[in-house]
């Protein structure tokens, strides 16, 4: 019988806020390094016009060989399978530096096996241990929201499933509608099926980089459904979404406090531990302890 996972490798992942970088333009690249979101996502898809994806994998290959980037979560979003030059992705931007790729318009197991083999070779080449590279597969078709569950334990590989919404809601022939009510259901699915699995959740970009109210709120509600972090557009939403997804000052005080009284209760020898007369279950103390992980790995990041 399949057990949920207690923690999972994928906790070690700060992912409040993962920034796009468009691969073909030199000044948002070389301004890479100053940027404070916690992982940034080099992209040869979307953002890239066809005529210039040589041209940004060229500057994304620099770029990582300059080593300006070693300290930072570097993720690449590549084209999709059927794109052509997938490959030609992959062998210019594999490169130590890397923590691993995004690869979009996934569809089922069959495209993560194929990902995982691929990067297992890469690796060989490379000289780099099996599992290296990590993946962050973005849920945007129909299909993959039919096998979100299969998608999400495929390979040992994947840290988190990222919600890609704007293609959702095209292949759908929906709209936003009035607080992205549409977004609802694939949020939610997303958001258990990567929980169940051990993955982080992690949220799609919000469009309207000039309302800040829009953004903290559409943010605060995914946080509520499980989400770690979103994809970011614009720099001026980094801060909003690393303050929006890092623990609150209450919350880290409440989970300090359960850890404690769970402690006490071990050191002593009772059967159970109680907070202000309430009983500490184990989804309580499983929550605290990830609250105070989290903490750490926000204050390890700025050290």
């Amino acid at each position: 019988m399949h057990r949920p996972k207690l923690f999972s490798s994928s906790e070690k992942y700060l992912f409040r806020s993962l920034f796009f970088i468009p691969g073909h333009i030199d000044k948002y690249l070389e301004k890479a390094s100053e940027i404070d979101a916690d992982a940034l996502i080099l992209d040869l898809e979307d953002s890239v016009p066809p005529p210039l994806k040589h041209k940004a994998r060229e500057n994304i290959r620099t770029k990582l060989e300059s080593g300006s980037l070693s300290g930072k979560q570097i993720i690449i979003r590549i084209n999709e399978l059927d794109s052509g030059v997938l490959l030609e992705d992959l062998k210019a931007i594999l490169h130590n530096d890397v923590l691993g790729i995004m690869p979009a318009k996934i569809y089922s197991k069959q495209d993560m096996a194929f990902f995982d083999e691929v990067l297992r070779q890469f690796e060989h080449d490379l000289g780099l241990e099996v599992g290296h590279f990590k993946i962050i597969p973005l849920i945007e078709t129909l299909l993959a929201f039919e096998n979100i569950n299969v998608i999400a334990n495929s390979c040992d590989r994947l840290i988190a499933l990222a919600f890609g919404g704007e293609d959702y809601l095209k292949e759908l022939g929906g709209a936003h509608g009035v607080g992205d009510h549409t977004f609802d259901y694939p949020r939610t699915k997303i958001a258990i099926a990567a929980k169940a699995a051990g993955l982080q959740a992690i949220d799609t970009p919000y469009l309207d980089v000039h309302d800040v109210d829009g953004f903290a709120a559409r943010e605060q509600k995914s946080k509520d459904l499980g989400f770690e972090g979103c994809l970011l557009i614009h720099p001026k939403q980094i801060e909003l979404a690393n303050d929006c997804f890092s623990p609150s000052e209450k919350e880290i005080i409440k989970a300090k406090e359960i850890f404690e009284a769970v402690k006490y209760s071990d050191d002593n020898g009772l059967s159970v531990a109680l907070l202000d007369g309430v009983l500490i279950g184990p989804p309580m103390q499983k929550n605290a302890i990830k609250t105070l992980k989290k903490q750490d790995l926000i204050d390890r990041k700025y050290e």
